[in-house]
């Protein structure tokens, strides 16, 4: 905002041919003369010129700067007051010149610049004059408060959203006095659009103006556009996308481009380097990518899923193979998606009394979110209860809805109450699902009350990718000394979920004093969830999680969650399983007949690792304990089951085009400080202690032999180191050094003799 009382002034461009010198016609003039001032009092004006060396012919030594304090700018009136060299060696920023002058804001000033060639003297640039007007008028002129970016890349589109700020009450409108061919502004937002940027230096003038009274007040910013050529995007992928049938839309949605490498076989291998997409735009797309081999799929609100060339797989998809400076077209005929038959849901959110009717809402989501046949805008669905306890939502029919229910933060009941699952369970990981078939009513949810206390701990969940905030619910789990005295024992009924506000926030408070654990679950499918780190980031495992110790009193600190997105693969690979408790022995032995009773395990997670090590699918098992892996590649893939209060549990696999759809079933033992091994009589056969270990372990075992051969492997089954022990035949011990290991889940295997066993390790640092 402007000072009534500084004196501002009106800058007059005179074209130089006013006082052109046909004697130094024959050398060029500087261009884009142009400048800025501002006053600190009534009486100085402080004016900053700028200019750009001539662009033809060789540069000049030197830059001579001229003013003049006559009304009439006549070239008799101009003193030299400055000369800037011109070294080379030098070059200035951007390769603009500057020079401030100061001088008095009473006169007429005016300004030019002419370039010097040792002893000669070249054209004058244009006049710059400036004229002393009202304060009080001026005081309205309108200022510009951006700041543009002056780098674009070729092909990429360009956007600068110009503000500026008037005191005058007209509105201000915007236009371009210089630009580029292609380039617009709208005049009433000031947002300026190059959708096809052509390489090379342009320059942009943006002036804003505002009528007061019968004068326009305006002002203008100039800057120079360098569009690059971008190395990374020099080819471009464009396809038409039409309906199989006749129909009069077109369709709508993205395309999605998978950047995928060759193998060692010089096929094409599925596992994506980089992810683009782009917006249909009437059915079409076109976007600049590296080049590269690439698989396309597209899909949309209005049309099923499809990769190019019409298959419903990534693995069957044809790879496109594209060159620096090539544009391939790749068209598809997609099938229009018809619309599902929809059911309505209903019931009501109360108190614990089952009388008390509370504001909030409930939140329906699929569970097989990546699921082309669940209708996009039906696999998550929110209802909002308002001035009843009752909600209605409509749902596809036949697809498995995991449900929440929680009271409103803003109407001040929020903090009065837990968010509850579907038949009143805290722990969303765990929550029993929900398919109809019809009209369903009394779907009602019981949200129970809080304690008294005051305490409690928030935070904010990013994807450590993008930096972007990320919808999600966290669950807390209460742990409790073990018999041993581990923080090992959870009760997950106790559980407590919350859900990440509008800014990607969350807050757990009012709960029970204790220690807890925290575990993550974007709400993007494509996220991996996991548990909350000393260090922020989330890990798959459950005993990498912190501890977060919770008193009678408020705790200030602010957990940031940091979450990863999967890699991107989209295989026709899919393996279904339970997860499920196990009462005996983490190994079960060959021929052995005793049974093992097993319980479901809820709320377990298990994530798909390719031979690299990265995620590349997850699940979170039901209240029955079944798991669904849908989009896996061809080719070996580990799976691990996690729980908390459990011992993680591994197994390999191998997908093959005509072996892909896997039964895969997992059982877990309840964790300790170490890993015991039962024989069948039910003796202790094996254990290996301290278990998570910070330099080493100690394996105790019952041998058969004198020798023993100890080898500790990864998850993915690469060995990591193997050495041979002598032992005395009986209970035996071994030292396992973990110093040189990865940080994270290992197995160690003993073989001695026709004895042998497989425990799992934890390795922290």
């Amino acid at each position: 905002m402007l000072h009534s009382s500084i004196v501002q002034y009106v800058v007059v461009f005179v074209a130089a041919l006013v006082l052109a010198v046909d004697a130094l016609g024959q050398l060029p003039s500087p261009i884009e003369f142009t400048s800025t001032q501002h006053s600190n009092d009534d009486t100085t004006l402080h004016v900053t010129l700028s200019w750009w060396a001539p662009q033809t012919g060789n540069p000049p030594t030197s830059f001579t700067v001229y003013h003049s304090i006559s009304p009439n700018a006549v070239l008799s009136t101009f003193d030299s007051v400055a000369t800037v060299l011109f070294d080379p060696s030098l070059p200035v920023k951007g390769g603009v010149y500057t020079h401030t002058v100061v001088c008095r804001s009473t006169d007429t000033n005016s300004f030019m610049v002419r370039g010097r060639w040792n002893a000669e003297e070249g054209t004058n640039s244009n006049i710059i004059t400036i004229y002393p007007i009202d304060s009080v008028l001026e005081a309205l002129r309108p200022v510009f408060v951006s700041t543009p970016d002056t780098v674009a890349w070729e092909r990429t589109e360009y956007q600068y959203h110009v503000r500026a700020q008037s005191n005058a009450s007209a509105p201000l409108v915007f236009s371009l006095d210089d630009n580029p061919q292609g380039m617009a502004i709208d005049s009433v937002t000031g947002t300026i659009l190059w959708n096809n940027p052509v390489y090379g230096s342009h320059r942009v003038s943006i002036r804003v103006s505002v009528d007061v009274d019968d004068k326009r007040l305006s002002a203008q910013q100039t800057f120079r556009l360098d569009v690059n050529r971008d190395p990374l995007h020099c080819a471009v992928l464009s396809g038409i996308v039409e309906f199989e049938t006749n129909v009069s839309d077109t369709p709508e949605g993205y395309a999605y481009l998978w950047r995928v490498a060759a193998d060692t076989a010089g096929t094409i291998d599925t596992v994506a380097e980089s992810l683009y997409s782009v917006r249909l735009d009437r059915g079409a797309f076109s976007i600049a990518v590296p080049a590269g081999v690439y698989k396309i799929r597209v899909e949309g609100l209005n049309l099923l899923p499809e990769w190019y060339s019409n298959e419903a797989d990534q693995d069957s998809a044809e790879a496109v193979s594209i060159e620096c400076g090539e544009h391939v077209a790749t068209n598809f005929l997609v099938s229009r998606r018809i619309n599902p038959r929809t059911v309505k849901v209903s019931g009501r959110i109360v108190g614990e009394d089952g009388q008390t009717g509370l504001i909030g809402g409930v939140s329906f989501r699929a569970r097989d979110m990546l699921n082309d046949s669940i209708h996009p805008n039906l696999r998550t669905v929110h209802a909002t209860v308002n001035s009843t306890p009752f909600y209605e939502v409509t749902l596809q029919a036949g697809v498995e809805y995991a449900a929440v229910a929680s009271a409103q933060q803003r109407y001040g009941i929020g903090d009065d109450y837990y968010g509850e699952c579907w038949e009143n369970q805290h722990d969303v990981a765990n929550a029993t699902t929900l398919t109809f078939s019809k009209n369903t009513a009394g779907i009602d949810f019981v949200l129970e009350s809080r304690p008294s206390v005051q305490n409690g701990f928030g935070g904010t969940v990013t994807n450590s990718t993008t930096g972007l905030g990320e919808d999600a619910f966290l669950i807390a789990y209460p742990l409790q000394d073990g018999a041993n005295g581990s923080n090992d024992s959870v009760v997950s009924r106790n559980a407590i979920s919350v859900q990440t506000k509008f800014d990607y926030t969350f807050t757990c408070r009012r709960i029970q004093p204790g220690v807890y654990a925290v575990f993550c679950i974007p709400l993007d499918r494509r996220i991996v969830p996991g548990w909350v780190t000393s260090n922020g980031t989330t890990s798959s495992s459950w005993q990498d999680a912190r501890r977060i110790t919770v008193t009678e009193a408020w705790d200030t600190l602010q957990y940031n969650v940091s979450v990863a997105p999967s890699k991107d693969v989209f295989g026709r690979g899919r393996v279904r399983g339970t997860v499920a408790r196990k009462n005996g022995g983490v190994v079960r032995k060959e021929h052995d007949t005793h049974p093992q009773e097993i319980d479901a395990i809820g709320g377990a997670l298990v994530v798909a690792r390719n031979e690299e090590g990265n995620v590349i699918d997850h699940s979170i098992c039901d209240a029955n304990g079944s798991f669904l892996l849908t989009h896996l590649p061809v080719g070996k893939v580990s799976i691990t089951a996690d729980r908390i209060g459990y011992t993680p549990s591994t197994q390999y696999i191998e997908l093959s085009p005509t072996k892909s759809q896997l039964l895969s079933d997992f059982t877990l033992t309840t964790l300790t400080t170490g890993v015991t091994l039962s024989s069948d009589n039910g003796t202790v056969s094996a254990s290996i202690f301290p278990n998570p270990t910070m330099g080493s372990a100690t394996v105790r075992f019952l041998a058969p032999n004198t020798v023993a051969l100890v080898r500790v492997v990864s998850l993915t089954g690469a060995l990591l180191s193997s050495h041979v022990e002598d032992v005395p035949i009986g209970f035996a011990t071994v030292t396992v050094n973990t110093e040189s290991l990865p940080p994270g889940l290992v197995y160690v295997q003993v073989n001695c003799g026709a004895y042998g066993a497989t425990m799992p390790l934890r390795v922290v640092r």
